[in-house]
Protein backbone atom coordinates (compact mmCIF):
# COMPACT_ATOMS: atom_id res chain seq x y z
CA UNK A 1 0.00 0.00 0.00
CA UNK A 2 2.71 2.55 0.66
CA UNK A 3 4.38 1.76 -2.76
CA UNK A 4 1.02 2.17 -4.16
CA UNK A 5 0.21 5.53 -2.56
CA UNK A 6 4.01 6.80 -3.62
CA UNK A 7 3.31 5.79 -7.12
CA UNK A 8 0.01 8.07 -6.84
CA UNK A 9 1.72 10.97 -5.47
CA UNK A 10 4.69 10.42 -8.50
CA UNK A 11 1.68 10.52 -10.87
CA UNK A 12 -0.01 13.40 -9.38
CA UNK A 13 3.50 15.31 -9.48
CA UNK A 14 3.91 14.15 -12.89
CA UNK A 15 0.29 15.43 -14.15
CA UNK A 16 0.82 18.94 -12.60
CA UNK A 17 4.30 19.39 -14.03
CA UNK A 18 2.53 17.94 -17.46
CA UNK A 19 -0.10 20.62 -16.77
CA UNK A 20 2.71 23.26 -16.04
CA UNK A 21 4.34 23.01 -19.43
CA UNK A 22 1.23 23.24 -20.98
CA UNK A 23 -0.21 26.06 -19.26
CA UNK A 24 3.26 27.81 -20.56
CA UNK A 25 3.14 26.74 -23.87
CA UNK A 26 -0.35 28.29 -23.93
CA UNK A 27 1.02 31.50 -22.36
CA UNK A 28 4.06 31.38 -24.82
CA UNK A 29 1.85 31.41 -27.87
CA UNK A 30 -0.73 33.72 -26.34
CA UNK A 31 2.06 36.26 -25.83
CA UNK A 32 3.40 35.18 -29.06
CA UNK A 33 -0.26 36.15 -30.66
CA UNK A 34 -0.32 39.21 -29.08
CA UNK A 35 2.78 40.35 -30.20
CA UNK A 36 1.75 39.25 -33.99
CA UNK A 37 -1.52 41.40 -33.31
CA UNK A 38 0.46 44.61 -31.99
CA UNK A 39 2.66 44.17 -35.35
CA UNK A 40 -0.26 44.09 -37.20
CA UNK A 41 -2.10 47.25 -35.57
CA UNK A 42 1.07 48.93 -35.56
CA UNK A 43 1.30 47.91 -39.49
CA UNK A 44 -2.41 48.96 -39.95
CA UNK A 45 -1.77 52.33 -38.55
CA UNK A 46 1.46 53.22 -40.69
CA UNK A 47 -0.97 52.27 -43.65
CA UNK A 48 -3.52 54.62 -42.32
CA UNK A 49 -0.97 57.34 -41.77
CA UNK A 50 0.61 56.81 -45.27
CA UNK A 51 -2.93 57.32 -46.82
CA UNK A 52 -3.32 60.18 -44.75
CA UNK A 53 -0.07 61.53 -46.04
CA UNK A 54 -1.35 60.57 -49.82
CA UNK A 55 -4.32 62.60 -49.59
CA UNK A 56 -2.40 65.45 -47.87
CA UNK A 57 0.14 65.08 -50.57
CA UNK A 58 -2.54 64.89 -53.54
CA UNK A 59 -4.14 68.39 -52.15
CA UNK A 60 -0.42 69.74 -51.89
CA UNK A 61 1.02 68.46 -55.23
CA UNK A 62 -0.79 66.78 -57.92
CA UNK A 63 2.59 66.25 -59.64
CA UNK A 64 3.63 63.70 -56.91
CA UNK A 65 0.60 61.86 -56.88
CA UNK A 66 1.88 59.04 -58.39
CA UNK A 67 5.36 58.76 -56.85
CA UNK A 68 3.44 59.01 -53.00
CA UNK A 69 1.34 56.46 -54.40
CA UNK A 70 4.08 54.00 -55.31
CA UNK A 71 6.06 54.67 -51.80
CA UNK A 72 3.04 54.03 -50.02
CA UNK A 73 2.16 50.50 -51.54
CA UNK A 74 5.98 49.65 -51.79
CA UNK A 75 5.49 50.36 -48.16
CA UNK A 76 2.27 47.98 -47.77
CA UNK A 77 3.55 45.18 -49.68
CA UNK A 78 6.90 45.28 -47.99
CA UNK A 79 5.01 45.46 -44.41
CA UNK A 80 2.64 42.91 -45.13
CA UNK A 81 5.52 40.33 -46.74
CA UNK A 82 7.18 41.17 -43.18
CA UNK A 83 4.10 40.69 -41.41
CA UNK A 84 3.30 37.37 -43.28
CA UNK A 85 7.06 35.70 -42.87
CA UNK A 86 6.91 37.14 -39.19
CA UNK A 87 3.47 35.06 -38.55
CA UNK A 88 5.14 31.78 -40.73
CA UNK A 89 8.19 31.88 -38.44
CA UNK A 90 5.57 32.40 -35.22
CA UNK A 91 3.56 29.42 -36.48
CA UNK A 92 6.53 27.38 -37.10
CA UNK A 93 7.91 28.18 -34.05
CA UNK A 94 4.89 26.89 -32.09
CA UNK A 95 4.46 24.10 -34.35
CA UNK A 96 7.85 22.86 -33.52
CA UNK A 97 7.69 23.53 -29.72
CA UNK A 98 4.41 22.13 -29.77
CA UNK A 99 5.86 18.63 -31.43
CA UNK A 100 8.60 18.87 -28.91
CA UNK A 101 6.17 19.00 -26.44
CA UNK A 102 4.50 16.17 -27.60
CA UNK A 103 8.00 14.27 -27.93
CA UNK A 104 8.75 14.91 -24.23
CA UNK A 105 5.12 13.75 -23.36
CA UNK A 106 5.33 10.76 -24.81
CA UNK A 107 8.70 9.53 -23.92
CA UNK A 108 7.46 10.62 -20.08
CA UNK A 109 4.26 8.27 -20.37
CA UNK A 110 6.85 5.77 -21.88
CA UNK A 111 9.04 5.64 -18.85
CA UNK A 112 6.31 5.92 -16.52
CA UNK A 113 4.85 2.82 -18.14
CA UNK A 114 7.91 1.09 -17.51
CA UNK A 115 8.30 2.07 -14.54
CA UNK A 116 4.22 1.11 -13.39
CA UNK A 117 5.19 -2.11 -15.58
CA UNK A 118 8.49 -3.02 -13.30
CA UNK A 119 6.51 -1.96 -10.07
CA UNK A 120 4.12 -4.42 -10.69
CA UNK A 121 6.76 -7.40 -11.47
CA UNK A 122 8.18 -6.29 -8.32
CA UNK A 123 4.88 -6.25 -6.79
CA UNK A 124 4.21 -9.71 -7.71
CA UNK A 125 6.98 -11.02 -6.68
CA UNK A 126 7.17 -9.96 -3.34
CA UNK A 127 3.37 -10.98 -3.65
CA UNK A 128 5.11 -14.43 -4.35
CA UNK A 129 7.84 -14.06 -2.06
CA UNK A 130 4.67 -13.58 1.26
CA UNK A 131 2.66 -16.58 -0.31
CA UNK A 132 5.79 -19.00 -0.64
CA UNK A 133 6.70 -17.64 3.18
CA UNK A 134 3.09 -18.26 4.80
CA UNK A 135 2.96 -21.80 2.98
CA UNK A 136 6.66 -22.47 4.61
CA UNK A 137 5.24 -21.36 7.90
CA UNK A 138 1.91 -23.03 7.37
CA UNK A 139 4.25 -26.45 6.90
CA UNK A 140 6.40 -25.53 9.62
CA UNK A 141 3.32 -25.27 12.15
CA UNK A 142 1.46 -28.39 10.62
CA UNK A 143 4.99 -30.17 11.81
CA UNK A 144 5.53 -28.45 14.82
CA UNK A 145 1.85 -29.24 15.55
CA UNK A 146 2.35 -32.82 14.83
CA UNK A 147 5.36 -32.77 16.82
CA UNK A 148 3.51 -31.66 19.94
CA UNK A 149 0.47 -34.49 19.04
CA UNK A 150 3.99 -36.88 19.18
CA UNK A 151 5.15 -35.88 22.39
CA UNK A 152 1.73 -35.00 24.11
CA UNK A 153 0.61 -39.00 23.01
CA UNK A 154 4.19 -39.86 24.31
CA UNK A 155 3.50 -38.21 27.50
CA UNK A 156 -0.08 -40.01 28.44
CA UNK A 157 1.40 -43.57 27.50
CA UNK A 158 4.83 -42.47 30.05
CA UNK A 159 1.71 -41.24 32.42
CA UNK A 160 -0.06 -44.31 32.15
CA UNK A 161 2.77 -46.49 32.24
CA UNK A 162 4.15 -45.02 35.45
CA UNK A 163 0.48 -45.20 37.04
CA UNK A 164 0.59 -48.66 36.92
CA UNK A 165 3.90 -49.29 37.51
CA UNK A 166 3.05 -47.19 40.88
CA UNK A 167 0.49 -49.40 41.12
CA UNK A 168 2.51 -52.31 41.02
CA UNK A 169 4.90 -51.32 44.01
CA UNK A 170 1.74 -49.96 46.16
CA UNK A 171 0.46 -53.65 45.73
CA UNK A 172 3.78 -54.95 46.23
CA UNK A 173 4.50 -52.58 49.44
CA UNK A 174 0.85 -54.04 50.72
CA UNK A 175 1.60 -57.37 50.09
CA UNK A 176 5.58 -56.85 51.57
CA UNK A 177 4.01 -54.93 54.61
CA UNK A 178 1.26 -58.31 55.11
CA UNK A 179 3.95 -60.63 54.70
CA UNK A 180 6.14 -58.45 57.42
CA UNK A 181 3.50 -58.80 59.41
CA UNK A 182 2.15 -62.46 59.36
CA UNK A 183 6.17 -63.01 60.02
CA UNK A 184 6.35 -60.42 63.32
CA UNK A 185 3.19 -62.30 64.63
CA UNK A 186 4.98 -65.88 63.26
CA UNK A 187 7.97 -64.63 65.29
CA UNK A 188 6.05 -63.33 68.31
CA UNK A 189 4.15 -66.92 68.25
CA UNK A 190 7.23 -68.60 68.24
CA UNK A 191 8.66 -66.54 71.18
CA UNK A 192 5.87 -66.69 73.04
CA UNK A 193 5.89 -71.12 72.59
CA UNK A 194 9.41 -70.46 73.73
CA UNK A 195 9.06 -68.62 76.85
CA UNK A 196 5.93 -70.85 77.68
CA UNK A 197 8.06 -74.02 77.36
CA UNK A 198 11.23 -72.70 79.72
CA UNK A 199 8.69 -71.44 82.27
CA UNK A 200 7.08 -74.70 82.11
CA UNK A 201 10.96 -76.24 82.63
CA UNK A 202 11.36 -74.50 85.60
CA UNK A 203 8.54 -75.09 87.27
CA UNK A 204 8.96 -79.10 87.31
Amino acid sequence: MRLLAEERRERQSDTAEANKRLKDLQNFTEDRTTRLESLARGSEQRVNESRAALQEADKLREVSEYKALNAVAKEARGSEAALQREQQSRESMCADLEARWRGLLNEEKQMRAKETDALAVQLSRCEDAVRAEREVQSTRTAEVAGRLEDVARTLQEEIRTRQVEFQQMVTQVEELRGSLHNEVRDRQDADDMILKRIMERGRS
